[in-house]
């Protein structure tokens, strides 16, 4: 017979070595249940449903997909929306509307002298001799991407 007996006072491991986690009361079980239940609802808070491929039309909905999604998937989306948001941002400090509309009437204005350059090479074709062939066939050709 040994004169030393086993370590009642140290932790117990598991074969690997990790310590053997320490009972606990059911009342600290159930406290921490409730805690954790806390936190899913709380995460949960403001989803709304949406199928599998239907377009995110609410805040509601992105959150029920970063809800249900990967952390792979979460990672993505999180960065397409920074990108958006990037992008809008940009839009709006470099006021790219007020440029847009300004272009635009500046394309409705090409109307009239594309309209007024056809009625000259038409004229011009008219014309005799070859100043007027050679007009007309430049302004004709200036004119073929507008053509069709």
């Amino acid at each position: 017979m040994s004169d030393t007996a086993p370590d009642t006072t140290a932790a117990p491991e598991e074969p690997d070595g990790t310590p053997v986690p320490t009972p606990r009361s059911r009342e600290d079980l159930e406290a921490e249940v409730a805690v954790l239940r806390g936190e899913v609802a709380r995460l949960r808070a403001g989803e709304e449903p949406v199928a599998p491929h239907d377009p995110l039309t609410t805040g509601g909905h992105l959150l029920w997909v970063l809800g249900h999604a990967t952390a792979e998937m979460r990672q993505h989306l999180a960065g397409l929306l920074v990108r958006s948001v990037r992008a809008a941002s940009q839009c709006a400090e470099l006021d790219h509307a007020t440029t847009i509309a300004v272009l635009q009437r500046r394309v409705d204005g090409y109307g009239d002298v594309i309209a007024h350059a056809r009625t000259e090479a038409e004229r011009l074709q008219r014309t005799e001799g070859p100043e007027g062939r050679a007009a007309a066939m430049a302004l004709t050709y200036a004119l073929l991407p507008e053509v069709g």
